[in-house]
């Protein structure tokens, strides 16, 4: 059963290799250095997101995005993009009904540092999905926090 945290969770781990560098959501969904583990959500209503640059690489890099992903599967497998639906599904085109995914994207500030925001939790799951503008030599890790 899912629980609140006391320290937060480390996610995803890409201080020994470069994030992704993904031009979209669709392409960081199928690059499994953009995709963080999941998340058991059920008691939280919301998590904090901390994204920790230890290396701004040879860009250097200028912007994070994260898509906030979700889920009511049994166990959903990160890796297979039908068990999750996003968080962030936002711009719907009112003559087509098509919507658009609008990833969280946040300026650097610094080179390097520690950037947090806040997402809300929909399902029992939650992943996100993290992917950077520029990614040779990009270091970083990702934690989240689950609270209410």
């Amino acid at each position: 059963m899912g629980t609140l945290d006391t320290v937060r969770q480390l996610v995803l781990d890409r201080s020994a290799g470069d994030m992704s560098g993904a031009a979209n959501y669709a392409a960081a969904v199928a690059d499994a250095t953009a995709l963080a583990s999941s998340l058991d959500c059920e008691r939280a209503e919301y998590v904090d997101i901390t994204v920790k640059i230890t290396n701004a690489g040879s860009g250097p890099l200028t912007k994070i995005f994260v898509v906030g992903r979700c889920s009511g599967a049994g166990q959903p497998d990160i890796l297979v993009p039908t068990d999750f639906s996003t968080v962030n599904t936002e711009s719907v085109d009112t003559a087509t009904g098509l919507s658009t995914v609008i990833a969280y994207q946040i300026e650097m500030l610094a080179a390097v540092g520690e950037y947090t925001f806040t997402m809300p939790v929909r399902t029992r799951w939650f992943a996100p999905v993290i992917w950077v503008d520029v990614n040779a030599g990009t270091r970083a890790q990702v934690f989240c926090y689950r609270r209410a």
